[in-house]
């Protein structure tokens, strides 16, 4: 197996055991859920490490001032996001931020709110384990 496909590997087993932690066997998750998983992988993938990184944790900020106001304020996920990237990224987003946002846009369909804001924490935590790991080798 080449470095690259068992980093991937690596990446997977990490991101699914955290989110087991808070969902259950990833045998038992519900179609969205599944959806959801396998778009933070392609994200990733498309992305690379560093600035899915970056993004991940824009994504994460918006998630948690979303639930510290959500009983002051009726705006969506998709409002706290604009505002971290545009914090992150000023005016003019790369190509590559406007995929992310995309398909973190429909990831935000899928799920729940409090779905949605274990999911983001969950690949945070993932990233961060596997960053450690990553740079521990």
């Amino acid at each position: 197996m080449t470095d690259v496909l068992l980093d991937r590997f690596l990446r997977r087993a990490d991101l699914t055991r955290v989110l087991e932690e808070h969902f259950g066997s990833c045998r038992t998750w519900p179609l969205p859920l599944r959806a959801a998983y396998d778009q933070l992988e392609t994200l990733r993938d498309l992305l690379g490490s560093a600035t899915y990184s970056t993004f991940l944790r824009c994504v994460e900020r918006a998630a948690s001032q979303k639930e510290v106001s959500e009983s002051r304020l009726l705006t969506t996920h998709r409002d706290y996001l604009d505002r971290e990237l545009y914090k992150q990224y000023g005016d003019e987003l790369p190509e590559e931020i406007k995929v992310a946002w995309a398909v973190t846009f429909g990831i935000m369909v899928l799920l729940k709110d409090q779905e949605y804001a274990h999911l983001i924490k969950a690949a945070v935590r993932a990233d961060e384990d596997n960053t450690v790991s990553t740079s521990a080798s």
